[in-house]
């Protein structure tokens, strides 16, 4: 099985115990080396934020489409960080939709893609036209709860790793943009 380097927050030596009771030892620089699998995703659920060699050494990236009709999002706008943001910032004249990725296209921008691995997808409607974007699963893509993202507002998705040709995209929260 392969590991995962990771460190944790403060880069303080520390210990990592996943619910399966496997217990990661840091080095004095506060790396850790996690197996691939649901400790991964344990390891992510608590609070560890630099996952070398998992989605980018990139804490964050903010991305842009101008988009005013519906159309399928490019794999670069959905990838880059570990919380990801997408501004839809064309004016739209009508309620349309944006297709994510195909899982495949989205996967080969991961650096060492594992199952139970991910990331948040911020999507921010910032259309000045009164109109929802709604997120339509690409192909490989399973798409779980509210889609919709209505005008000035923004919607939050958890993006994992489901297999090494499928993700799972999960809506998580919204709020209001200004």
């Amino acid at each position: 099985m392969s590991t995962v380097p990771m460190q944790n927050a403060n880069g303080r030596p520390s210990e990592l115990v996943c619910r399966s009771g496997n217990a990661y030892p840091s080095d004095q620089s506060g790396v850790v080396n996690v197996q691939a699998g649901q400790d991964v995703t344990d390891a992510i659920n608590n609070g560890w934020i630099h996952y070398t060699g998992l989605v980018s050494n990139t804490p964050t990236a903010y991305n842009v489409d101008a988009g005013t009709t519906a159309h399928a999002a490019t794999a670069v706008n959905f990838t880059g960080g570990q919380d990801v943001t997408l501004n839809m910032s064309g004016t739209l004249a009508g309620a349309a939709n944006l297709t994510t990725p195909t899982a495949v296209a989205i996967l080969a921008l991961l650096s060492n893609p594992v199952i139970g691995q991910g990331y948040v997808l911020r999507i921010i409607n910032a259309s000045a036209g009164a109109f929802a974007w709604t997120l339509v699963a690409g192909a490989g893509v399973t798409l779980s709860g509210t889609m919709s993202i209505a005008q000035s507002t923004f919607r939050d998705f958890n993006i994992t790793v489901t297999s090494l040709t499928t993700i799972k995209i999960q809506s998580v929260g919204t709020g209001t943009n200004s």
